[in-house]
C-alpha cells in the first residue's frame, strides 16, 4: 500500500514538474509589446516598426537637429557661392556642395561623405530648398529637404526619397526658437525600422 501511495506522488510530482516546464516555453514565443506597437527583432532588417509617442519625440529631435545644422551653417556664410565646392569637414571627411538658383530661390545639394565635426558624423546626399529668406539670402523661414541618396547624421539614418518640410520661428536675436517639421518616408534609428506619414513634430531651442 505504502509502495502504491509512494509510485503515485512520484508520478504526480512529475506530471507538475512537466507542466511547468511546458508553460515557461509558451510563455517565451508570445510576442512583446512596446508602447504602442508590437516589438519586432533588430535582425529582420526589413520589418517596419509603429513607432511610440516617445521614439517619435527622439526622431523629431534629430530631424530638428539636421534642420537647424544646415540652416546655422547658411547663415554663416559671407556669400552665397553658386557654384561646386569641395570642403574637408572640420575633424574628417568631405563635403561636396552646389548652391542652385538666386536668393531668393535657393536650392543647395550637399553631399556628404563621412563628414565629422565636433557634434556630427553625416553621410549621404540631400537636396534643400530654402525658402522666405531674408535680402541678403539668410534666415530662411520654410525649407523643404529631400533625401537623394541614404543620409545618415548621427544616429539617424533618412532614407532614399524621404521629404522634409520644415517651418523655423527665429527670436529677436535671429536664433532658431523653434523648427516644426512635418516627415514623409522611411528611415532607421537606433536600429528600429519606421514609415512615417505626414508625421509633425515641433522642436523648441
Amino acid at each position: 500500500m505504502n509502495t502504491i501511495k509512494l509510485l503515485f506522488s512520484s508520478i504526480l510530482v512529475s506530471l507538475i514538474l512537466q507542466g511547468c516546464g511546458e508553460n515557461d516555453s509558451t510563455i517565451s514565443t508570445y510576442s512583446t509589446t512596446l508602447g504602442e506597437g508590437v516589438s519586432v527583432t533588430t535582425t529582420d532588417e526589413n520589418a517596419v516598426m509603429a513607432p511610440n509617442s516617445l521614439t517619435l519625440k527622439d526622431i523629431g529631435t534629430e530631424v530638428g537637429n539636421i534642420i537647424k545644422t544646415n540652416v546655422i551653417a547658411l547663415n554663416i556664410k559671407e556669400a552665397i557661392i553658386f557654384s561646386k565646392e569641395t570642403n574637408y569637414c572640420d575633424v574628417s571627411g568631405l563635403l561636396e556642395s552646389e548652391n542652385i538658383g538666386t536668393m531668393e530661390k535657393l536650392y543647395t545639394i550637399s553631399n556628404y561623405k563621412n563628414c565629422k565635426t565636433e557634434y556630427t558624423l553625416q553621410n549621404g546626399k540631400i537636396k534643400i530648398n530654402y525658402k522666405n529668406m531674408d535680402s541678403d539670402g539668410k534666415f530662411p523661414k520654410n525649407i523643404h529637404l529631400t533625401i537623394i541618396d541614404n543620409y545618415t547624421f548621427n544616429e539617424i539614418e533618412l532614407k532614399k526619397d524621404l521629404t522634409i518640410e520644415s517651418s523655423i520661428v527665429y527670436n529677436k536675436n535671429q536664433e532658431i526658437q523653434s523648427i516644426s517639421s512635418t516627415i514623409n518616408g522611411n528611415l532607421t534609428y537606433k536600429y528600429g525600422s519606421y514609415m512615417l506619414k505626414n508625421i509633425t513634430q515641433t522642436v523648441n531651442y
